[in-house]
């Protein structure tokens, strides 16, 4: 698989070292996207370093964590749904805030 410009198409997976489960999923998610002809470099990561280069330093292709179970009540995890809030994985530095975002927002 290749990219626009002509380059291989590859990332790397940064993951909880101490994390059995995160460090086997991370296995398979390798193996599985090489048969596309995609390769990533699994990192396994302290989980303070991990938790750290996600949330602090922004600097990671893409991770696997995990949020502790909470209420089945998704109020209780705003910081997770809310475009500003600490949690809000799949957009930490939101400089524009999406039109779906903004309606989960309203919705929350």
């Amino acid at each position: 698989l290749l990219g626009p410009g002509g380059e291989a198409v590859e990332f790397t997976v940064a993951v909880n070292a101490a994390n059995a489960q995160h460090t086997r999923m991370a296995a398979i998610l390798e193996q599985d996207l090489r048969r596309l002809g995609i390769r990533i470099q699994v990192t396994p990561l302290e989980f303070r370093s991990l938790v750290d280069r996600v949330m602090n330093r922004k600097n990671y292709e893409a991770a696997i964590l995990a949020m502790a179970p909470g209420d089945a009540d998704p109020g209780s995890e705003m910081n997770v749904w809310l475009a500003n809030g600490r949690s809000h994985f799949w957009n930490l530095n939101p400089r524009e805030v999406e039109g779906w975002e903004k309606e989960i927002d309203g919705l929350m």
